[in-house]
Order: C-alpha cells, then structure tokens, then sequence
C-alpha cells in the first residue's frame, strides 16, 4: 500500500505521498485542509505532504460539532510561541481544521442528493463526496477506500459481492455528477494495492500477485472500454500476470494533464504519459 500511496519504487521509501508531495508544490500557500479530504477517520500516506496534508473526517456535521468545543475554540486565539516548531505545527494545524470545518459543513448544507446511493459504508461516503462537489466545494481532491478484497479464502462470493457494491456505488455517484453538470470536470481513480494471482490456491482463493488492474471513470476520458491490451495468460512471470505499465505513468498523466502539475518533480523521476485524458 506505501508503494501505491507514495508511488516510491519496490527498493525506496518515501514518508509523503503522491498528492501529499503535488500539495506541498502547488497548495503550500492556500492554507486550506480541505483542499484534499478524505471521508475516514484517519488520513490515508496518500495525502500526506511535508508541509501540506489532507483532512480525514467521517461525517461534515460531527467535524463541525468537535471543532466548535468551547475549549477548542477559545484555544485557536491563545498567542503561543513561534519558536517552537512543534507547537506552531499543533496550532497551524489546529486552525487549518476550524477554518475547514466550518467550510466544509457550510457547503454540506448546500445540495442533498436525491440519487438513491447503496446502503453501504462506501455508498455513504461517496454521498457526501458527491454532495460536497455538486454544491460547489473548491475541495480537489477526494479520497476514499472500502476494504475486504484480501480473498486468499473463498474468493468467488467474496469478490462478486464487493465488486457489485463499488459498481452500484461507481453508478450512483457518477448519476449524481451527471445530473448535477460535474461528471465532465470530474476524475474518478479506482485502484487495489495488490493484484491477484493467476492460479487458485488451495483454500478457494487466490494470493497476491504482481500486476494489478486500474479503473478510470470521468465525462473527461478520450474513450470507453480497455485503455491496454489484456494480459497473456501464456506470458506469465512465476506465476503471475507480466504488467505492460507502470502504474506511475497514470499518476504522471493525472498530475500533469488533470491537475496541471510537472509530473516529473512531484514523483520525483520522469515516467511515460498516457493519451487517455
């Protein structure tokens, strides 16, 4: 999962991640948390930069509510000491959150969706991010997960099911950009950490492999359907599929032709880009 948030190589280790690294770049000045949020409780190394990070939060109105804490409150005007590093990172972030707070839950209030999202956690969770973006949040970047795809075990009941729920909650989100005129400004990446294996195991299953599989949804892609050839199951690499791409050339795509970034400083080498934006 570090390689896939920090887009490190299998032999590096970076403490930042992709989008955290493309904050620190071009974000470092708007003094905004939520210019990348992610709907949990805890902020995934993706969003993580040196000096810019996103805002984890699990719901706009229970955010709002902790931050407006009498004692909280009253903590953001109390003078403190620049020349501590960590008590000016404790306030900075401190203030960062009440200004996001109160943004994010005023834009919250703005568009109720009418779609009819899975009653599932992700459905929830990309209501909200849906809700956030037709209303006009200025938010880029959102970022969201659901778990359970670690199948070494009874895969085909495990996998039909989990992959149903993202469809049906891919569907109604990308219903309520359409409606809403936001689904052609709107990049939607879906990525697993780890791929499978060709091969089942012996327990019904199937154990992590090298290459894995990428989803791209947008009203702002060149073309529908596969973007690659599919892999050989004749060319396998011990046992597994033999990948045709590097998975940092679809970041360096998003970051250069989506986000308007140099790909090459935020990564931190040069990677091929591709035509699919």
């Amino acid at each position: 999962m570090d390689i896939w948030n920090t887009a490190s190589g299998s032999d590096q280790y970076f403490n930042t991640g992709w989008l955290g690294r493309y904050l620190d770049a071009y974000c470092i000045n708007e003094d905004k948390a939520h210019v990348a949020v992610e709907i949990d409780d805890l902020l995934s190394l993706a969003l993580k930069g040196e000096k810019v990070k996103g805002l984890a939060m699990r719901n706009p109105e229970k955010l709002f509510t902790a931050i407006k804490d009498p004692y909280l409150d009253a903590l953001i005007n109390v003078p403190f000491d620049e020349s501590s590093d960590a008590a000016d990172y404790m306030y900075k972030t401190l203030r960062e959150t009440s200004h996001s707070a109160g943004y994010i839950h005023k834009y919250s209030k703005i568009y109720k969706s009418n779609e009819s999202y899975p009653d599932h956690d992700m459905g929830k969770r990309l209501q909200i991010i849906g809700e956030l973006i037709c209303s006009g949040c200025e938010s880029q970047i959102y970022y969201v997960s659901i778990t359970g795809f670690d199948t070494h075990a009874n895969q085909k009941p495990a996998q039909g099911r989990l992959l149903g729920i993202l469809s049906e909650c891919l569907k109604s989100f990308s219903n309520d950009l359409k409606r809403n005129n936001k689904f052609d400004e709107t990049l939607i990446l879906c990525f697993s950490e780890f791929g499978r294996r060709v091969d089942q195991n012996a327990s019904q299953g199937t154990d992590h492999g090298a290459a894995n599989n990428v989803i791209l949804v947008g009203g702002g892609l060149k073309k529908k359907g596969f973007f690659n050839d599919p892999p050989k199951l004749n060319n396998l690499l011990n046992g597994d599929l033999s990948y045709e791409l590097d998975f940092r050339s679809i970041y360096a795509t998003i970051l250069d032709k989506w986000l308007g970034a140099d790909a090459d400083k935020v990564i931190g080498k040069k990677f091929q880009q591709l035509d699919f934006i």
